[in-house]
């Protein structure tokens, strides 16, 4: 199952993702709603909307869960505890970097510490990132001479090894804070990026499409 999570501040403009379920987080369900997209879950506290939107959304969505604002979870967290119950082959996450700094950053480490294994791509009309993790690799589909940026998040990442880019690696440790992985360019219309171990942050304009299977290829999640 491929499960779209829509969150605030998403641009009206980006394309809508292939996907089997829609969980729209409190204000992201106005998007949904301005957009003609099912809601199968809506959740959070919704702050974000108006009366208006409230009356609108009981008409639309599936199903409503609500949540006081003083709360010990994100609204985001909670988005993601109900997707992986659904165990999701993949999960797509909009409005992941739009507003504020500080909630761009939150929803970042959110994703990553909370997602488990589950292929994720955050996406906005003009960026895709994803996040790689222990014995997984992506194969990219992009241009020749598409940026590409990895990093480390939350502790250093063992076993980075890349095919397809101007600057290669094989077997690399990436250290958390180093701009070893910034700004690679691909040299092939098709390029992947594999690690052993931790929790690799890929950066890649919105024109890149990716999918992600485990090393041993037991299985592949399409993330486009």
């Amino acid at each position: 199952m491929k499960i779209l999570i829509v969150l605030n501040q998403t641009d009206s403009d980006i394309p809508v993702a292939r996907h089997d379920y829609i969980i729209g987080v409190d204000g992201g369900c106005r998007w949904c709603m301005e957009n003609n997209q099912p809601i199968d879950l809506a959740i959070g506290d919704f702050d974000s909307l108006s009366k208006a939107d409230l009356h609108s959304l009981s008409g639309q969505a599936v199903n409503i869960e609500r949540h006081p604002e003083n709360k010990d979870y994100t609204d985001l967290e909670l988005a993601l505890a109900s997707a992986l119950k659904k165990k999701p082959t993949s999960i797509t996450v909009y409005g992941v970097w739009g507003g504020r700094i500080d909630h761009s950053l939150a929803n970042l480490l959110c994703i990553a510490s909370q997602s488990g294994q589950s292929p994720v791509i955050m996406q906005d009309k003009d960026h895709s990132a994803y996040l790689l993790k222990n014995r997984q690799k992506i194969i990219m589909t992009a241009t020749v001479g598409h940026t590409v940026s990895i990093m480390a998040l939350g502790s250093d990442c063992a076993g980075v090894s890349n095919m397809g880019f101007k600057y290669s690696l094989s077997d690399a440790i990436i250290q958390q804070g180093t701009g070893i992985g910034l700004s690679n360019l691909t040299t092939e219309p098709v390029a992947e990026v594999s690690l052993d171990s931790g929790i690799l942050l890929i950066l890649a304009g919105s024109q890149c499409t990716a999918s992600i299977t485990r090393q041993n290829k037991e299985q592949w999640h399409e993330c486009t």
